[in-house]
């Protein structure tokens, strides 16, 4: 295949979006602070939008665990999400609990990132035979499951929702025991869930319809979504997109992208690699360079997408060092930990709240930090801040919910 084909249900065209190089250009947006919205850690990295933000102000109290709940023993979690009044732990097997750490339901899943739907009370992951599962918030059972394409040979990075389309994104993985047939692709899809919903036999999606399938001619493909746009980058460019999954542009040069997050005004913040070292950009939604900002080596391993705060601040993690960019691309500060960085997220009133080690510790905008607490094994993934004023922390196996006073 060339390198993108769209597949509908009028049939296959090969598309061949304008080219741009990559070059400097004026902010084409105001970068006027944003208000906090009251979002929540409904996914990795908080959204679609990859930029690891809530919309909750940490408040200024001493922290200590109010409640703890055992997670599976064979299994290593990786993310807590949380929304309205549950919480949901993703590991081999998800569990599902209420705001008093109550289990309520648990099974086996896939390794796709989950993504909780509290505006449609589901919650959306797959399934070790690779059917993309909705299951209710309410008591965990199964509310519809369907089969994507590619099946189990895709292994899937992103799923979002816009009102009733849902978003599903794969790279194709190796699935010939021997070698014969490599995987060569990637895979957004688009389907349309049609309300009220309708299912048959063992909870079969009948009320689904497939509005678009796009295949991407790589195996590193990463993609994000805001409200009106869709992102992806391969090692040949990062491409503009839409709901539609019409690609308007792409974006060459000579940078490979490490990872990258949206804004909400369709800004793009990226870490891109170059034969002269790593910088530090941001995009408009056309793909222009804004500004740019040398790094240092150590972020050639990092892999978690920038933090975005609602003053457009960024924040960068890279082992135990998170380095801040303000919004006119000057380095401001840069914060050297005692032990590994496995997550944060940046709040409503500017603190970065972060897992280091086996503590949990908060930043202010002028580089204070606070250790809120310390809890027995190693921290994974990133603490989450709930709209309850508490704090959600995965330590080994345990699920650690902190409260303040």
């Amino acid at each position: 295949m060339k390198e993108l084909l769209l597949q509908t249900e009028s049939g296959s065209t090969q598309l061949k979006p304008a080219e741009r190089q990559i070059q400097s250009v004026p902010p084409s947006f105001s970068l006027i602070p944003l208000a906090p919205d009251g979002a929540e850690y409904q996914q990795p990295f908080a959204n679609a939008l990859l930029n690891s933000r809530v919309g909750f102000a940490l408040p200024a109290k001493k922290w200590s665990v109010l409640w703890k709940a055992d997670l599976h023993p064979g299994f290593v979690p990786s993310w807590v999400l949380q929304g309205g009044n549950r919480i949901l732990v993703q590991a081999g097997e998800f569990r599902l609990f209420d705001l008093e750490g109550r289990k309520i339901a648990a099974e086996r899943t896939g390794s796709a990132p989950m993504f909780l739907d509290r505006e449609k009370g589901l919650f959306y992951r797959t399934v070790p035979t690779g059917y993309f599962a909705a299951n209710q918030l309410a008591k965990g059972g199964p509310a519809y499951l369907f089969l994507p394409a590619l099946g189990d040979s895709a292994r899937r990075n992103l799923i979002a929702r816009k009102e009733k389309r849902l978003l599903i994104a794969g790279v194709e993985r190796a699935v010939d025991p021997h070698g014969h047939v490599k995987p060569s692709r990637s895979l957004i899809e688009i389907i349309e869930i049609k309300e009220p919903v309708r299912t048959a036999g063992p909870g079969l999606l009948q009320s689904g319809k497939p509005l678009g399938e796009l295949y991407i001619a790589s195996t590193e493909m990463m993609a994000a979504a805001g409200p009106e746009n869709v992102v992806f980058t391969t090692p040949r460019g990062i491409f503009l997109a839409d709901w539609d999954l019409k690609v308007r542009a792409v974006v060459r040069g000579a940078f490979k992208v490490r990872c990258f997050s949206l804004g909400e005004l369709g800004g793009i913040y990226l870490i891109a690699e170059l034969e002269t070292g790593l910088e530090f950009w941001l995009l408009n939604r056309e793909g222009g360079r804004i500004y740019s900002v040398r790094l240092p080596a150590e972020f050639a391993q990092s892999s978690a997408p920038p933090l975005i705060g609602y003053d457009h601040r960024a924040y960068l993690l890279a082992a135990k060092r998170v380095t801040t960019i303000s919004d006119r691309g000057e380095l401001l500060w840069s914060y050297e930990g005692s032990a590994p960085i496995t997550g944060a997220i940046v709040t409503a009133n500017k603190r970065v709240l972060l897992c280091e080690g086996s503590r949990i510790v908060a930043l202010s905008p002028a580089n204070q930090s606070e250790v809120l607490a310390t809890l027995p094994g190693t921290l994974i993934g990133a603490p989450v801040l709930t709209s309850q004023g508490t704090i959600l922390a995965i330590a080994d196996k345990t699920l650690y919910c902190l409260t303040g006073k």
